[in-house]
């Protein structure tokens, strides 16, 4: 009896360890989400502060080559399809060059083809692109799945993608489309302030690209 009573007793203790344990665990991450959008609030704000008034006409977001002008010239367009050809024309004439797989990832990614678009980013990486473009191509794929998810991690995986949109705007503080979409996720986050502080000064950045008609249709959202 003795004994049933010593095991039951000490049943009794492991379960109110446990509770308390996970009380505990809970109110950690409570207390630290505070901090944690803190954080992301003053690099928004620091972020927004650093964005240039006005675009060099210099300035390229995505590495130079010989098909990227005919590349954006189509994008902006609106014809993602003849763009894909031109960048698939350029990775094959120049398979071991980085930087046409970024763009042929771009392209895919304007013909709504996520998943050969993250094959040809890979292999951008391994050919040693990982510069802003790589980071922002990166990022716009991220959410890309996220938008799909409906589970409790959708929102920690948000969170992922603003940083890498933020690692490369911090890294090219004209990159305006970087900017547009660490809008979009910063609304997402329930940012609306800072969201709208970058929204409000990227036009801009965005005068040759092909999300301005984009950016154009979103300005209500962040106005409200």
């Amino acid at each position: 009896m003795w004994l049933a009573l010593v095991i039951a007793a000490l049943c009794m203790f492991s379960a109110f360890g446990l509770l308390g344990w996970l009380w505990w665990r809970d109110h950690r991450r409570r207390r630290r989400h505070p901090d944690v959008l803190q954080a992301v609030r003053q690099r928004l704000f620091r972020i927004a502060g650093h964005l240039p008034d006005r675009r060099d006409v210099a300035h390229v977001e995505f590495p130079a080559i010989e098909a990227s002008a005919t590349i954006e010239a189509l994008l902006i367009q609106g014809w993602p399809t003849a763009a894909l050809v031109a960048a698939g024309d350029a990775v094959r004439q120049s398979p071991h060059d980085g930087r046409g797989y970024l763009h042929l990832a771009r392209a895919l990614l304007y013909c709504d083809d996520a998943d050969n678009a993250a094959r040809a980013l890979a292999r951008a990486r391994s050919l040693g692109e990982v510069g802003p473009a790589s980071q922002y191509l990166d990022a716009r794929l991220r959410w890309h799945r996220v938008g799909r998810d409906e589970d409790r991690g959708a929102k920690r995986r948000a969170m992922d993608v603003l940083d890498i949109l933020l690692d490369a705007l911090e890294r090219d503080p004209a990159f305006g489309e970087a900017a547009y979409h660490a809008a979009i996720v910063a609304h997402a986050l329930g940012l609306e302030r800072e969201a709208s502080q970058i929204i409000n000064k990227i036009e801009p950045l965005l005068e040759a690209s092909p999300e301005l008609k984009s950016y154009r249709k979103s300005l209500p959202r962040f106005e409200n």
